[in-house]
C-alpha cells in the first residue's frame, strides 16, 4: 500500500489553519493515542486518513465551537467506529473552501458535548462570582478598618493638640507670675 503522504505546510494549508495550530492538534492527537506516520528526522507526515480526521476537527472546532479536546474524542471514536459517513464534504468547486456539515448521527453527541461544556463553564462562572462577592467583603472589611482607624487617630490628634495647648497655658502662666514676682535684690 502506497498512499501519498503530505507534509505539515502543505495539509495547514489545505485545512486553512497556521501551521503551528496544526502542530497543537496533532500533539494533542498524540496524547490521546493516534499514530502519524514519522518521516526523516521524525517530522510528521500526513496520510489521507489524518487529512480526513484533522477536516473532522476543524469542522467541529470551528463550526460547532467545541473545545480542542472534546473535538479530539469525537473525530477519535467516529475514527475508530468508521462512521465517516456522520461528516460530509462539500464539493470545493461549489464553496469557497472546504467545509464540513454534521449530519443528525453526530448532532446528539456533540449537544451533549457542549451541554458538559456549558454546564462546566457555568460552574467556573458561578465560584468566580463567589470569589468576587467574598473579595467585596473583604473590601468592604478593610474600608470600615480604615475609617475606625481613621476616627482614632483624628480622636487621638484632637487630645494631643488640647495637651499641647494646656500646656503652653501652663507656661503662660508661670512665665507671667514669674514676672510678677520681685527679684531678691529689687527688695531694697
Amino acid at each position: 500500500m502506497n498512499e501519498k503522504a503530505f507534509w505539515t505546510k502543505e495539509v495547514a494549508e489545505t485545512l486553512q489553519i497556521g501551521a503551528s495550530t496544526l502542530r497543537k492538534w496533532c500533539l494533542a492527537l498524540e496524547n490521546e493515542g493516534y499514530e502519524f506516520v514519522k518521516g526523516a528526522k521524525k517530522s510528521r507526515a500526513f496520510l489521507e486518513k489524518d487529512i480526513v480526521l484533522l477536516r473532522r476537527m476543524k469542522a467541529l472546532i470551528h463550526g460547532a465551537g467545541i473545545t480542542v479536546e472534546t473535538a479530539i474524542k469525537i473525530a477519535l471514536s467516529d475514527d475508530k467506529d468508521n462512521e465517516i459517513e456522520g461528516i460530509v464534504l462539500e464539493d470545493s468547486e461549489r464553496t469557497e473552501g472546504r467545509t464540513l456539515g454534521v449530519l443528525p448521527e453526530n448532532t446528539l453527541q456533540i449537544q451533549q458535548q457542549m451541554g458538559l461544556e456549558f454546564i462546566e463553564n457555568q460552574k467556573k462562572i458561578l465560584d468566580r462570582l463567589e470569589r468576587l462577592e467574598q473579595l467585596e467583603q473583604l473590601e468592604r472589611k478593610n474600608e470600615e478598618r480604615l475609617q475606625r482607624i481613621e476616627e482614632k487617630l483624628s480622636s487621638r490628634d484632637d487630645q494631643l493638640l488640647q495637651v499641647v495647648r494646656e500646656i503652653q497655658d501652663s507656661k503662660r502662666l508661670i512665665a507671667s507670675s514669674v514676672e510678677d514676682q520681685k527679684k531678691w535684690w529689687k527688695f531694697w
